[in-house]
């Protein structure tokens, strides 16, 4: 590539979208758990909102990480 800029760029945004996807990976494996546990009956609601409230907490501490311009795109 002849721009190393843009190679730069491309790399970060790469590291930068591996990491968000290991988090939603993450967060979707926390939900999945939660609905296992309450469909047996072993989880309480209460437990089962400080789950979900952990999650909240994960997403608003670790943003994206995304350039705005590849947020928008994939909206």
């Amino acid at each position: 590539m002849d721009n190393p800029e843009l190679q730069a760029k491309v790399e970060q945004w790469l590291s930068d979208i591996s990491a968000t996807l290991h988090r939603l990976s993450r967060e979707r494996e926390v939900l999945r758990e939660t609905r296992t546990q309450i469909m047996m009956g072993v989880l309480s609601a209460a437990q089962a909102e400080a789950n979900l409230s952990r999650l909240i907490q994960w997403h608003d501490t670790e943003h994206s990480g995304l350039p705005a311009d590849i947020v928008a795109r994939l909206r």
